[in-house]
């Protein structure tokens, strides 16, 4: 079984952190962890992946954060999208949570492509609610869907 792949993109390292901690218990095993501080950088190693029809290194699940360097979550959720779209690949896209600290910020991310919104808490610690909504990593490994 291949490992799952999350992306954390965030402008804080405390933040990528902070997903990997929440995560469900199992999920260390069987995931690879990528942070990316700025948005145009995940974009372009996504844009890299697609081209190379390189699937192990494209995201399953994205942890999107509004407020990131250069620009919105929101935009770079569209962006990313639109690089799947792009290359033909929508089949593969990942799962894209809306994960900022202010709810209309997660919100935006969701309207923009994205799947579900999981508050991120504004004290270190753990998110409980990726525990509570993303229980099954399983389901997860299946998801990526046609036409997203």
């Amino acid at each position: 079984m291949r490992s799952i792949v999350i992306w954390v993109i965030d402008d804080l390292d405390e933040n990528h952190a902070l997903v990997e901690r929440s995560l469900p218990e199992g999920w260390e095993e069987r995931a690879t962890f990528h942070g990316w501080l700025r948005a145009e950088n995940a974009l372009a190693a996504a844009d890299a992946a697609l081209g190379m029809k390189d699937d192990v290194a494209l995201p399953d699940l994205v942890f999107m954060d509004f407020f990131i360097t250069s620009m919105h979550g929101d935009e770079a959720t569209r962006d990313l999208l639109a690089l799947y779209a792009k290359h033909e690949r929508a089949a593969v896209r990942p799962f894209i949570v809306g994960h900022s600290s202010l709810p209309a910020a997660s919100a935006a991310i969701v309207r923009a492509g994205g799947d579900v919104v999981i508050q991120k808490p504004r004290t270190s610690g753990r998110s409980k609610p990726i525990l509570e909504l993303l229980p099954d990593l399983d389901a997860l490994e299946g998801y990526r869907r046609v036409g997203a």
